[in-house]
């Protein structure tokens, strides 16, 4: 018994771990300590899907390809202020609401159901 058990929490610790690699922790809390989406919106629940299509895959989704595509402009590794402010401007989701205007309210920028 007690072998399995080990053997569940190490299965479950790897699977963690490969899915939190998809999108770092790193980048995660500095989208959130630049954005400071509002504590349980739908955006704050999001984690990785904020930017990936689904949780554990590397897919990303509109948000997510833009924030990407800004990173490689700006020679970039990190979610930075500088960053967000270009993001910001964007419409990821093309539903006439700008990322900025999405995260101020909570909503998901990739989302087009999900509008301010």
């Amino acid at each position: 018994m007690r072998r399995t058990s080990t053997g569940v929490a190490v299965l479950v610790l790897g699977i963690t771990f490969a899915t939190s690699a998809l999108a770092t922790p790193e980048i995660q809390g500095q989208f959130s300590s630049t954005c400071k989406p509002k504590p349980g919106s739908a955006l704050a629940t999001a984690m990785c899907t904020s930017c990936h299509v689904k949780m554990g895959e590397k897919a990303l989704n509109r948000f997510g390809t833009d924030v990407k595509a800004e990173l490689g402009k700006q020679k970039s590794k990190a979610f930075t202020p500088a960053v967000w402010k270009k993001v910001a401007a964007l419409d990821s989701d093309r539903d006439k609401a700008k990322n900025g205007a999405e995260v101020a309210s909570g909503t998901l920028p990739a989302d087009p159901k999900s509008k301010p």
